[in-house]
C-alpha cells in the first residue's frame, strides 16, 4: 500500500518521500530457488569434475602405471622385451617406462651372457670330468698291472728263497768236508 494515506498526507501535498511496500515473500522464494539451483549446480559441477579428474588420473596415470607394473612382472618372469610402449604415459611415466626399457635391454644381455658363460662352464666341466674319468680307469688299469706284478714278485720271491735254501744246503755238505780236510791237512 503506497499513497499519501499512510503517510498522513492529502492529495496535492508536497513531500519528499515515497514509501513502497514490496511482499517479500516472493523475493525469498525467488531467493531459496536461486540458491537451491547454485548448490544444485555447485553439485553437479563437483560430480562432473570428479569424473573428470577421475577419467583423466585413469587414462593418464592409472592404466600407464597398470601397464608399466604388468611390464615389470614380464621382466621379472624372464620375458625381456626390446622396447616397452604404453601409449599416453605423461612426461613421469614415459621416463620410467624408458628407463624400464633400458633395464629390460640390459638385463636381456647380463642374461644372455650368463647362459654363455653357464654353457662354456658346463662344456669345461663335462671335459674335465670325461678327462677325470679316463685318469680313473687308466689308475685303476695300473693297480690291476700292479697288483699282478706285485703277485708276480712275491711268487719269485719264494722261489728265490726256495732255490737259496737248496742251494745252501747243496753247497755246506761239500763245503764243510773240504773245510774239513784242509783243517787236517794243515795241521799235519
Amino acid at each position: 500500500e503506497t499513497g499519501y494515506p499512510r503517510e498522513g498526507m492529502q492529495i496535492g501535498d508536497l513531500a519528499g518521500a515515497t514509501s513502497l511496500i514490496i511482499p517479500m515473500a516472493q523475493y525469498d522464494e525467488e531467493a531459496a530457488g536461486r540458491i537451491a539451483s547454485s548448490i544444485m549446480l555447485f553439485c553437479f559441477l563437483v560430480v562432473a569434475i570428479a569424473i573428470c579428474v577421475g577419467w583423466g588420473l585413469r587414462r593418464w596415470v592409472i592404466k600407464p602405471l597398470g601397464s608399466l607394473s604388468t611390464a615389470a612382472r614380464r621382466i621379472g618372469e624372464g620375458c625381456f622385451a626390446d622396447g616397452i610402449y604404453i601409449p599416453s604415459a605423461s612426461f613421469e611415466i614415459a621416463s620410467l617406462v624408458r628407463d624400464l626399457g633400458v633395464m629390460s635391454g640390459q638385463l636381456r644381455s647380463t642374461y644372455s651372457d650368463l647362459e654363455t658363460r653357464v654353457a662354456d662352464r658346463t662344456a669345461q666341466l663335462s671335459e674335465a670330468n670325461e678327462t677325470l674319468l679316463a685318469q680313473s680307469r687308466e689308475i685303476t688299469s695300473m693297480n690291476h698291472r700292479l697288483q699282478e706284478a706285485n703277485r708276480l714278485l712275491v711268487e719269485e720271491n719264494e722261489y728265490k728263497s726256495i732255490f737259496l735254501a737248496t742251494m745252501t744246503h747243496e753247497l755246506r755238505t761239500p763245503l764243510v768236508s773240504i773245510i774239513a780236510f784242509s783243517d787236517v791237512w794243515f795241521k799235519e
